[in-house]
C-alpha cells in the first residue's frame, strides 16, 4: 500500500536524517546522496519520486507532480546539510608535473566528442562550435595558477613537453577509468591522486608521493592480471607483479620505470632523502606503466581516447 510521503518538518527532517545515515554507513559519496536518497525513498513509499521538473502540462493529480515539492525540499535539505561538498568533479584527474624546476598540476579536461587539443601562448579554449569543426581545448588552461606573464613566455620546447604529458595523462586515466567498477583500481585512482597532493601539499611529502604511485601502479597492475583471469602475489615487489603481468600476456613495462617507481615502505616516514624529481618521476612512470596495462585489457575494445586523434601540437 503506498503511504504518503511526510510534509511535517518533524517528520520530514527524521525521514532524512536516517536515509543519509544509512547511505553514509554504505559507503556512498556525498554527491550521489541526493539521487540515492529520493530513489530509496520512493521505493520505501511505494510512490514515484521525479528527478527533473515534470513538464508544465502534467495532470496536477499524477503523482509525479504532487510528488515535486518534496523532491525540491529533499534536494534543499542535502544543500542545506552539505553544501558545495555536493559539487562533483567530472574531470577524470590530475598531473603533477615540473615547470622551471618549480611543480605544476595540470586538470585533466573531461572531453566529449572529438576537440582540437593544443598547447598555445594565445590560441583560447572553446566550448562548443556550431560549424562542424571540432571546438579547440588549450591544454595551458587546466594549469591551475598559470599566469599570463608565464604563459607568454614559455618556449616552444616547454610547449611540446606540456602537451605530451597531457596526452600521458589523459590517456592514462580515461583508459584506467574503463576498468570500473574495480575496488582495486577505484583505491589506485585515489593513489593516483594522493601522489600529486603529495607534491603540492604545503608541507610536500615527496616519499609519501613515492609510495603513493607505487600502490597506484600494484593496485591497477593487479587488477589487470586479475581481469585477464590470472593470480597476483601479495607483495610491493613491482618487478614480480609486473612478471606476473606478463604471464598473462600484459606487455613488460621498461625496466628504468619499474626502478623508477620502486621504494621502500620506509621512504613514508623520511627515511632517506626523496627529492621532487624523484617524486615527478615516479608519478610519470606509474601513469605510462599503467596506461600499458589497462590499454592491454581492454585490446580490441573501443575505448574513449579516440578524441586526442585530433590532437596537434601548436606554439602560438
Amino acid at each position: 500500500m503506498t503511504r504518503t510521503l511526510p510534509t511535517d518538518s518533524a517528520e520530514f527532517n527524521a525521514l532524512m536524517e536516517r536515509v543519509d545515515a544509512k547511505l553514509a554507513s554504505e559507503g556512498i559519496p556525498i554527491t550521489l546522496r541526493p539521487i540515492r536518497a529520493l530513489m530509496a525513498i520512493g521505493n520505501e513509499f511505494d510512490t514515484p519520486i521525479p528527478l527533473a521538473k515534470p513538464f508544465p502540462n502534467i495532470d496536477p493529480s499524477d503523482p509525479i507532480a504532487k510528488n515535486w515539492p518534496f523532491v525540491q525540499r529533499a534536494n534543499q535539505w542535502y544543500s542545506d546539510r552539505y553544501g558545495d561538498r555536493l559539487l562533483h568533479d567530472f574531470r577524470p584527474g590530475r598531473v603533477a608535473f615540473l615547470l622551471r624546476q618549480t611543480p605544476w598540476v595540470l586538470h585533466l579536461p573531461r572531453i566529449y566528442g572529438r576537440a582540437q587539443t593544443v598547447a598555445s601562448r594565445t590560441l583560447k579554449s572553446e566550448r562548443f562550435r556550431t560549424d562542424g569543426v571540432p571546438p579547440i581545448y588549450n591544454v595551458l588552461d587546466g594549469i591551475k595558477g598559470l599566469t599570463e606573464e608565464l604563459r607568454r613566455t614559455l618556449s616552444d620546447s616547454e610547449l611540446r613537453e606540456i602537451f605530451t604529458l597531457f596526452q600521458l595523462g589523459y590517456n592514462a586515466l580515461t583508459t584506467v577509468e574503463y576498468l570500473c567498477p574495480n575496488g582495486l583500481v577505484e583505491t589506485g585512482m585515489a593513489d593516483i591522486d594522493a601522489a600529486v597532493g603529495h607534491i603540492m601539499a604545503r608541507n610536500p611529502s615527496y616519499g609519501q608521493s613515492r609510495w603513493a604511485s607505487l600502490q597506484a601502479t600494484e593496485k591497477i597492475l593487479k587488477a589487470c592480471i586479475e581481469l585477464k583471469g590470472g593470480k597476483y602475489s601479495l607483495t610491493h615487489d613491482l618487478q614480480k607483479i609486473c612478471e606476473e603481468a606478463s604471464s598473462v600476456g600484459i606487455p613488460t613495462p621498461p625496466r628504468e620505470d619499474i626502478d623508477t617507481i620502486q621504494c621502500l615502505a620506509s621512504v613514508r616516514y623520511g627515511t632517506g632523502a626523496s627529492t621532487l624529481s624523484e617524486a615527478i618521476n615516479a608519478h610519470h612512470a606509474s601513469l605510462r606503466i599503467y596506461l600499458m596495462a589497462a590499454e592491454h585489457v581492454h585490446k580490441g575494445k573501443q575505448i574513449s581516447t579516440s578524441q586526442l586523434k585530433e590532437s596537434k601540437e601548436k606554439a602560438g
